[in-house]
C-alpha cells in the first residue's frame, strides 16, 4: 500500500490456521474496489472440492484502505479456524521501491490493543483490526481472529489502514471530475464497459496541490510531468 510517495504497508499476507489459502480469483470492481477468493485445502469436509473459502473485499479511499474478510463454509460439520493476517511496513520511498533497492521492515512505534502504528515523523500509518488478537514478533505484526463456523455458516471480520503525512504536497480533490461518461453505441459491447472503467480509473488518479484551487492548480500527471494551469492534475 502506497500513500503519497511512501510505501506504508509492504506486507499483508492472509493465512488460515497456519496454512496459506490457495488463491482462486481476483476481480477489480472499479478503480477503488477489488475482490479476491481463496480456499483451504485442509479445513472442512475431506472431499475433492474445498468446502471452506475466504473472501476478501478491499476498498480504497484517499488516505484509507479497508479490507473485509469473510470465512465461508459449505461443510457438513462445524469448522474451527483462525484467520491470520501478517503485516510489515518499511516506509520505503517510492523511488527506492521502483529501483528495486532492498528494504527492511521497521518496527511499529506503537502496538495497540487493536493494531499497530508506524511512523518516521513525516508519514504515519495506523492499522486497526477490531476483535483480533494482536502480537508483535520483532518488526512483524500478527493479527489473529479465532472463529467457529456452524455447518454452512460464515464469519466476517475486517481491518483498516489510515495513512497521514505531516506536510502533504498533493491530495485528492474534493470536487467532482470535470468530465462525464458519454453514451456509447458500438458493435462491440465491451467498448462501453472499457470506457466507463477507464474514466473511473482516471478519476481515481486525480490530484491537487494542497491549499490550491481544486480544479485549476497545476499538478503532475502519471509521467510526473506538470499539467497545465487550466487542467485538473492527474497522477
Amino acid at each position: 500500500v502506497f500513500h503519497g510517495d511512501v510505501r506504508v504497508l509492504s506486507r499483508a499476507e492472509l493465512g488460515l490456521s497456519s496454512e496459506e489459502a490457495v488463491p482462486l480469483l481476483g476481480v477489480p470492481l472499479g478503480a477503488a474496489v477489488a475482490e479476491f477468493t481463496a480456499v483451504s485445502r485442509r479445513l472442512g469436509d475431506h472431499v475433492a472440492d474445498p468446502t471452506v473459502r475466504v473472501e476478501r473485499r478491499r476498498r480504497v479511499t484517499p488516505g484509507r484502505v479497508v479490507e473485509d474478510l469473510a470465512l465461508v463454509s459449505t461443510a457438513q460439520a462445524p469448522v474451527e479456524a483462525v484467520l491470520e493476517l501478517t503485516v510489515d511496513a518499511d516506509l520505503a520511498p517510492m523511488h527506492a521501491v521502483k529501483a528495486g533497492v532492498p528494504t527492511e521492515p521497521v518496527a511499529p512505534v506503537q502496538t495497540r490493543a487493536d493494531g499497530f502504528v508506524w511512523s518516521d515523523g513525516a508519514t504515519t500509518a495506523t492499522l486497526r483490526a477490531p476483535g483480533a488478537e494482536v502480537e508483535l514478533d520483532g518488526t512483524t505484526g500478527r493479527l489473529r481472529w479465532p472463529v467457529r463456523l456452524a455447518p454452512g455458516g460464515h464469519a466476517a471480520v475486517s481491518w483498516s489502514l489510515v495513512a497521514e503525512e505531516s506536510a502533504p504536497v498533493v491530495a485528492a480533490p474534493r470536487t467532482a471530475s470535470s468530465w462525464s461518461t458519454p453514451d456509447v453505441t458500438a458493435d462491440d459491447e465491451r467498448l462501453a464497459t472499457l470506457l466507463a472503467r477507464s474514466l473511473d480509473d482516471l478519476h481515481g488518479l486525480r490530484l491537487v496541490t494542497v491549499g490550491a484551487d481544486a480544479t485549476r492548480e497545476p499538478g503532475a500527471d502519471a509521467t510526473g510531468e506538470p499539467s497545465g494551469p487550466d487542467t485538473e492534475a492527474v497522477f
